[in-house]
Order: structure tokens, then C-alpha cells, then sequence
């Protein structure tokens, strides 16, 4: 099998990048109304979670925040449906689908999509983190929670009470707990639905998993912009950018070359995010729904595991070594999409995210669009457009997204590990 996959990602070449795009224009082309309706739904709904949360945040402020996980949704449901939809179409991704799941460690049955919906999460919110919609989704929240406090507030028996509606404290304890008590929970469901057989039990461990996941996305964030709003004040940091104005306004004129290409490959840093890991996560993810079935349980049984449990009464043992097992089956389908990209080599994941440039402009090709059919118009007026360019924008980006995933996945990854007849290879 390594030889083989070496052999598919050896071939794999600008032509098969020029390929891909093909396949996903005549994806497309043949499932679009289904994908645009799907998108635009999703859309809707995103939106209806938002004002839904910042109704019930007046009254009951922690249920608000479960609402407000569910936004993420709005994006993810339609790319999984996109996905599936394309995937109907691509011989190694039909094969994948259709190979035989291999067996929960907890629940005792086939493994579904919903049992590994972690390892689906954790790219899909790297990638919401990347495109900004996560704090997006909490700006909107806020902004609309705090102008209905502060404006409606004077009139409540026990005044404004901003924090607690907004629930905006978290200290790390909390956050560690929340997973801590996530996983295990997961865990007893997966072992009750074992008991039970009822599949409600499993669409519930799903959010809890989308409840902690995105908590805690929300938190990194936070930390990273108060890590960062903290470098950019420490005295070494601001001497040394006072140090570099000075460089600049002393060369004169030849300073202004300078000081853009040193200000681009800033702007190139920054723009790592959503030109190189969003294109890598949208892969994890497409990897992870459609190719799922191909990914075995891990099974935690190390020696030095053994060493270490050597005291452990047995059943304590068997409690840690189930809930071990729960863990690494959930997340086995994400490090499995992980290595998937990895083998594939630099020069197809580079082609790739070039040829993902394409849907990622889709957006601002809309906002130009929207400005010339408008035209030029008073900025307060602007605002009554400005959310359906945005809902169009995002909805005909995932319509381009999905095809272009499931064509790259088909002609690039799969080849390493999916099931193939000869007949679909030459289909």
C-alpha cells in the first residue's frame, strides 16, 4: 500500500490540478440549484441562531450561549451535504463512501459520521476561525445584546447588567472543566446508546462535542488578540517600530520601496491563514466526511501505558482504558485525514491552494459586483444591502467550495487509500 500511494502522489502534476478544476466546473454545473438551495438555507439559519440567541440572552443568558453554537451549522450542514452530492459522482470518493465502516470501540456498531463529528469540528473551525465568521458570529451577538441592554435595560427591575447577559467571563479553570466533563460525558453516551440503540443519543454527544469545540475556539481566540495586543505594547516592540519609521523617514524616497516590500511580507504572513491552512482544512474535512470508513478506531495499548497502570486496580483500569478508546476512535478519522494530506506530498498541496484561490475571492468578486449594479450610494442607505451581499457572497462561495474539494480529494488523496476496481479507475 505505501508503494501505491507513492506511486499516486508521484503522478499527480499540474494537469491533474487543471483537472480537478474541470471535474468541479461540471459538478457544478450539474448540482447547483440543489447546492446554491442548501447554502442559502444554511445561511438563513445562521442567521436565525444569532437573533434567537440575542433574544433569550435577556432572560436566560447561559442558554443563549448554547443557542449560539449552533451557527457554525449553518456553514458546516450544507458543505457535508455538497460534499456527499459531488462525491456521487467520483468513482474513488463513491468507493469510499460505500466501503464498510469498522466498529465503534463504545457504541459496539458500525462507526457513523456523527461519532467522529470532533475530527469533522476541529478543521471545519480552523477554517470558520480563518474567515473570520466565528468572531463574526460573536460581534453580531454582542453588539446586538449590548445595544438591547443598554437601551432597554434602565426599564428592568435590576438595571444593566451587561457581563451577565453577555457572559463574557471565562477563566482557564472553566474552560479545562468544560472539556474535561465534555469527554466524559461523550463517553457515557456512546455507552448508553451501546444499551439503548436509540441514534438520539448520538446527535446529542455531536453537540456536545460542537458545544466545547467551539467554546473553546472562541477562547484561543480571545487569547491569541490579548497575546498579541500585549506584544505590540512591551517597550522592546514599539522602540524597535519607532526604530524603523526613523529608518524609513532618513532614506527619503528610497524609503518608500523599503517599507513596501517589508510591509508586503508582513501582509504575506498574515495572509497564511486563509491561502495555505484553509485550503489544508477544507481537505481534513472533506477527508474526514467522505472518507471516514477507511479509518479504524485507535486502540490505546502501549507498553509504557501498562508500566504506568501496573497499581491500578483492574476495574478503575477498564473504567480509563474505555474512555482512552472512546477518545482516540473520535479523533482517529481527523489525524487519519491529517496524514492523508501529509503523504501527498508539497507540489499537489501547493497546486491545490493556488487552485483555491478561486473560491476564495468568490466573496470579494460579489462585493464588486454588488458596488456596480448599486452604485454610488449614501453609506446609511448601503447598510440595508450590505446583508445580502454578504448572505449571496458566503452562499455561492460554497457552492464553489465543495466541488473543488471533492475533485482535489478524488484525483489527489484518495488514490493513496481508497478502495478502487478497475473498472472505476478507468471511469
Amino acid at each position: 500500500m505505501a508503494g501505491e500511494g507513492s506511486a499516486a502522489v508521484s503522478r499527480v502534476g499540474w494537469r491533474d490540478v487543471i483537472g480537478s478544476v474541470g471535474t468541479a466546473g461540471r459538478l457544478i454545473g450539474r448540482h447547483w440549484p440543489r447546492m446554491l438551495t442548501a447554502a442559502l438555507l444554511g445561511i438563513a439559519f445562521r442567521n436565525a441562531v444569532i437573533w434567537a440567541a440575542v433574544a433569550l440572552s435577556a432572560s436566560v443568558p447561559w442558554l443563549a450561549q448554547v443557542v449560539l453554537v449552533l451557527a457554525p451549522l449553518g456553514y458546516l450542514v450544507p458543505i457535508v451535504y455538497m460534499l456527499r452530492l459531488c462525491a456521487d459522482d467520483l468513482p474513488r470518493l463513491r468507493a469510499a463512501i460505500a466501503a464498510d465502516a469498522p466498529d465503534s470501540p463504545t457504541e459496539g456498531r458500525q462507526q457513523r459520521l456523527i461519532d467522529v463529528s470532533v475530527s469533522v469540528l476541529v478543521p471545519f473551525l480552523a477554517v470558520y476561525t480563518a474567515y473570520n465568521l466565528l468572531e463574526e458570529d460573536r460581534n453580531r451577538f454582542v453588539n446586538a445584546a449590548a445595544a438591547d441592554e443598554l437601551f432597554n435595560g434602565f426599564s428592568a427591575p435590576e438595571g444593566i447588567d451587561l457581563l451577565g447577559r453577555l457572559q463574557l467571563n471565562n477563566p482557564l479553570w472553566m474552560i479545562l472543566s468544560l472539556v474535561a466533563v465534555a469527554l466524559i460525558v461523550r463517553w457515557l453516551l456512546g455507552r448508553v446508546e451501546r444499551v439503548w440503540r436509540f441514534v438520539g443519543i448520538a446527535f446529542l454527544g455531536a453537540f456536545i462535542e460542537l458545544f466545547w469545540t467551539i467554546y473553546v475556539s472562541e477562547q484561543l481566540q480571545d487569547g491569541l488578540r490579548s497575546a498579541m495586543n500585549w506584544l505590540l505594547g512591551r517597550t522592546f516592540v514599539v522602540a524597535t517600530i519607532d526604530w524603523w519609521n526613523g529608518v524609513v523617514d532618513a532614506l527619503g524616497w528610497l524609503g518608500i520601496p523599503l517599507d513596501f516590500s517589508v510591509s508586503w511580507l508582513v501582509g504575506l504572513f498574515g495572509s497564511i491563514g486563509p491561502v495555505i491552512v484553509v485550503p489544508i482544512a477544507w481537505l481534513v474535512v472533506a477527508s474526514v466526511v467522505l472518507g471516514h470508513r477507511l479509518t479504524p478506531p485507535e486502540r490505546v495499548d502501549h507498553p509504557a501505558l501498562r508500566r504506568v497502570t501496573r497499581s491500578v486496580p483492574d476495574r478503575v483500569k477498564r473504567v480509563g482504558s474505555s474512555l482512552l478508546s472512546d477518545i482516540g476512535g473520535r479523533w482517529a478519522a481527523f489525524f487519519g485525514g491529517v496524514g492523508l494530506v501529509l503523504r501527498t506530498g508539497l507540489v499537489p498541496i501547493l497546486a491545490f491552494c493556488i487552485v483555491f484561490l478561486i473560491p476564495n475571492l468568490v466573496p470579494t468578486v460579489v462585493s464588486w459586483c454588488a458596488r456596480w449594479l448599486i452604485g454610488p450610494t449614501d453609506a446609511w442607505t448601503f447598510l440595508a444591502f450590505a446583508p445580502w451581499e454578504t448572505a449571496i457572497g458566503l452562499a455561492l462561495q460554497l457552492v464553489a467550495t465543495a466541488p473543488i474539494v471533492a475533485a482535489a480529494l478524488d484525483r489527489f488523496l484518495m488514490p493513496i487509500s481508497a478502495p478502487t476496481t478497475s473498472e472505476e479507475a478507468a471511469r
